[in-house]
């Protein structure tokens, strides 16, 4: 009789998720931010690039697990918001079949490259693995550029 195993991966029971769903979460929950209507958290306007730019650094750092803008003042409005997203976190986690405590870090830089908006969505996941993805635009869709071998691809790291 041969040898039959079985095997069940889930997030649920404690095993960590593949680093593409921290990726895929992040990316949603700052796009929402970056596009300045806040489904998630019930249309809630927000103007994210203006007040980047009003910052001092040209851009502006939110942390989503703790639910703050970690540099620069901003106003109440959107210091709110970014409150607001922390808990609609919890839900999007839910919806992908993780819970959030398996996020050790998911940090978004929103800044403008000229008339462009842009956010650089970072996330770590509690064993330490990390990913960097750059977006562009209203959708935010990943930023491309040309290698060495006159290929396109992504801005990523992981």
């Amino acid at each position: 009789m041969p040898l039959v195993i079985i095997v069940s991966i889930t997030t649920q029971g404690g095993i960590l998720a593949k680093l593409g769903v921290f990726r895929s979460i992040g990316h949603n929950i700052a796009d929402s931010l970056s596009c300045g209507m806040g489904f998630p958290i019930g249309v809630y306007t927000t103007d994210i690039y203006s007040e980047a730019e009003r910052n001092a650094e040209g851009c502006l750092w939110v942390d989503f697990l703790n639910g703050i803008v970690a540099n620069g003042a901003v106003s109440f409005s959107l210091a709110h918001a970014v409150g607001l997203y922390r808990n609609a976190l919890d839900q999007l986690c839910e919806g992908q079949g993780i819970d959030v405590k398996e996020f050790k870090s998911l940090k978004v830089k929103y800044y403008s490259c000229g008339q462009n908006p842009r956010f650089l969505v970072e996330v770590e996941d509690a064993k330490g693995r990390k990913a960097s993805d750059e977006y562009s635009g209203y959708p935010g869709k990943l930023v491309k550029e040309l290698n060495g071998l006159g290929g396109i691809r992504a801005l990523r790291s992981a």
